[in-house]
Order: C-alpha cells, then structure tokens, then sequence
C-alpha cells in the first residue's frame, strides 16, 4: 500500500475515532447531569414541589454538591465534544455553541446564592441565555441540518419542554423543573441523534475543507 494512501487511512480513522469521541463526550455529559439530579432528587424530594427548577437543589445544604457536580461535569464534557468534533460545516456552529455552553453552564452554578436578589438576577439572565444557545442549536439542527420524522419529534418536544419551562419561571404552572428536564433531554436527543446521523459524511466532509 502506498505511502500516501496508508497516511490517509490513518488520517481517516483518526477523523472517526475523534467524532466517536464527539458523540460520547455529549452523552457522558448529558447522562452525569440527570445522575445528579436524580440524587438531589432522592435526597430532598420537595424540590419537585417547590417550582424553583435546579436551582432549588443548588440553594440547599444537602445537595450544593451533586449540583454543582451536575453543571460542572456537563459543562466540561460538552467542552471536550466541541473540541473532538471536525473543524467544517456544519460542525463548526456545534463547535462554538458547544464551547459557549461551558462557561454559562458554569455562571449558572456559581451564580445559584441563597438569598441575594441581585446575583438571581444574573443567575436568570445566564440561565435564559443558555436556554437560548440550546434552543437556537436543537432548532437548526433539527429543522435545518437534519430534518426527519425522529428530529421533528425531538424538536417538538424540545418546543415542549421550553413553553413548560417558561410557564414555571412566570408562575403560571408549578412544573418547572419538569419542564427544565424535558428541554434538557430532547437537546441532548437531537445532538446526539443529529451527530450519529451525520457520521457517515465526516470523513468526506472533513477532506473537502
């Protein structure tokens, strides 16, 4: 085999292993953020009832460290995704979306204070703007880069779980945090579900570039 065929071909797998890498790096972060909060959960059930999404759990004593494990962990795992992924399109818009999620995912955990209005304030602004990046992101990846039956069915619930979520923070329903989960889970479905469809075109993509 020749010299340059050989390189390519170790070029290539290198692509695929990285892209795998990608993919896992989303679900890794994903599933060890409803760990988290699927143990904040079991010790102080009356979060559910409470109507103040995650943050309740960041507020209280007894679950400040799956919390914040929560966020950090997720954070830092979406961080090394967009490092992973190829360098064209349309991965470079994940890339920095990616990228923009980590430090909000990080100022919401700091910012979550108890009893100071001023840092609630800024804590709301992060936690809208990083509802805005993921929203924006699961949107064109679903409807623009990938549109199927599957993706449509994400986006709908993603589209779901954002109205819930925004009924909870105005008080209209008390299912906020319900609503914070469902939006969670339909992004992580449509990223990880759109990167698993895209695969088949990385490598191609990525000699194009």
């Amino acid at each position: 085999m020749p010299i340059s065929t050989t390189t390519k071909a170790m070029e290539q797998n290198g692509i695929l292993q990285s892209y795998r890498w990608a993919i896992g790096y989303v679900c890794a972060g994903l599933s060890s953020f409803f760990l988290c909060l699927i143990t904040s959960v079991v010790i102080l059930p009356a979060g559910l009832w409470v109507n103040r999404g995650f943050s309740f759990y960041g507020d209280m004593a007894s679950t400040v460290l799956p919390y914040r494990l929560a966020f950090l962990l997720c954070g830092t795992c979406l961080l090394l995704s967009a490092q992973s992924l190829p360098a064209p399109m349309p991965f470079r818009v994940m890339r920095v979306a990616l990228r923009v999620m980590f430090p909000l995912l990080v100022g919401v955990m700091i910012t979550t204070v108890p009893n100071s209005p001023a840092l609630d304030q800024v804590h709301r602004g992060i936690g809208v703007t990083l509802f805005l990046v993921q929203f924006s992101l699961g949107g064109w990846l679903s409807l623009v880069v990938h549109r199927d039956r599957c993706n449509l069915a994400f986006f709908l619930l993603l589209l779901f779980g954002g109205v819930l979520s925004l009924l909870g923070l105005l008080n209209v329903l008390p299912y906020l945090i319900e609503g914070q989960a469902v939006f969670l889970l339909a992004f992580g479905l449509v990223v990880v579900y759109t990167m698993a469809r895209l695969r088949i075109g990385v490598t191609r993509t990525s000699y194009d570039s």
